[in-house]
């Protein structure tokens, strides 16, 4: 095989001064001889030749030389164009994710600090909720955008006062809409939870009706019908002060309240008290120990009994013969108002008698202020 000897490449000196003939010469050479038109090894891009076809990497003479760029085996499109004899070199400049300068179509980069778990993954990538990767500004990312799985479609923890009613949930006290019976549980308030809200006076969450609260969730008071300890000895539930339990305290002698069926008067040494209290119509009874009253000073007309202040007491009126009453002679009387009035009978000397009544002492007598039938 026979072998061409080329002419010297001109210099890009030369091209410049309007030499393209020997360019021309030179480009047929290389095509023609396989010493020269042998592809070359890989360089950058070249740029585009008037008379070869676009070079490979590297710089591009114009002519493929075979020691950089591609084979060039066609001639350019453009004879018209002035080859400059040198290629224009690559300029596009790859992106380096992690040196932390956000380049091409990074969408971050945040160098060192690029993580599985920072808010720039290792590919540059924003860690966006529901990629898997938990950023530091979120509680959770299980992979999806989906509700009720644990992680919400916002990557918040799907669990009680996270502001949001999540599956299982009957409320939760901390979202804007919450209900002020939410207790802390996320559950509507009940008595006897240990939350105290709503209408609820206490809640100490037991089942004891003997302490300050009461399973109905109020303060313990007097009249609640249960026994509040060391504090009340007894609770009927309706606080009667004459009753057995006055203010929830054991009725006795003495505590200044009387007791219905059980006491006639409390406290004892009081006097004056109103016979009318205790069934009679006339007179003052006292209080004595034990709070019984004294009714000695008590009078009732008409109840057959003569009692302080009568002189007979007969309520069906009848006449009573002088003699039966002590009084002399064989008249008779007859008791009005407890107040005897005397016919045809008198009474001795020594008789009781009613002072402001009429007289009924014998001839020669008086009643007396005494209330006795006394010489006048």
């Amino acid at each position: 095989m026979m072998v061409m000897t080329c002419p010297v490449l001109p210099s890009p000196l030369a091209v410049r001064a309007g030499l393209a003939l020997a360019l021309v010469s030179t480009v047929a050479c290389a095509r023609d001889n396989p010493l020269f038109g042998a592809s070359g090894g890989e360089g950058g891009s070249g740029g585009t030749d008037t008379l070869g076809s676009t070079g490979g990497s590297g710089v591009d003479t114009g002519v493929d030389t075979g020691i950089s760029g591609s084979a060039d085996a066609t001639a350019g499109t453009d004879p018209t164009a002035t080859d400059t004899g040198v290629g224009s070199s690559d300029t596009g400049a790859t992106a380096e994710c992690g040196n932390g300068t956000r380049e091409g179509d990074e969408q971050c980069d945040a160098g060192a600090d690029n993580a599985l778990e920072g808010l720039c993954l290792p590919d540059c990538r924003h860690n966006k909720c529901g990629d898997g990767n938990r950023a530091p500004n979120q509680p959770c990312d299980d992979g999806n955008l989906d509700d009720g799985d644990g992680c919400s479609s916002e990557c918040k923890l799907e669990t009680c006062l996270n502001g949001m009613l999540d599956e299982g949930e009957e409320c939760d006290p901390t979202s804007l809409a919450a209900d002020v019976d939410c207790t802390q549980q996320c559950t509507f308030n009940v008595c006897g939870d240990g939350e105290q809200l709503g209408n609820e006076a206490c809640d100490d969450a037991n089942a004891d009706n003997t302490d300050d609260c009461t399973t109905a969730c109020e303060h313990a008071t007097c009249g609640d019908g249960y026994v509040w300890n060391d504090k009340e000895d007894c609770d009927d539930g309706t606080n009667d002060l004459d009753g057995a339990c006055p203010n929830c305290k054991t009725a006795t002698c003495g505590d200044m309240h009387v007791w219905a069926g059980m006491e006639d008067c409390d406290p004892p040494g009081e006097d004056n008290l109103d016979c009318a209290d205790f069934g009679f119509e006339n007179g003052n009874a006292t209080c004595m120990l034990g709070c019984a009253a004294n009714t000695s000073m008590c009078s009732a007309c008409g109840n057959g009994i003569i009692e302080f202040g009568e002189f007979c007491d007969d309520p069906l009126g009848a006449q009573v013969l002088c003699a039966n009453a002590g009084g002399m002679g064989a008249g008779h009387y007859a008791c009005v108002d407890c107040v005897p009035e005397v016919e045809n009978c008198c009474f001795p000397e020594g008789a009781e008698c009613p002072p402001d009544g009429p007289n009924i002492c014998c001839d020669g007598l008086q009643c007396s202020d005494g209330g006795v039938c006394a010489m006048g």
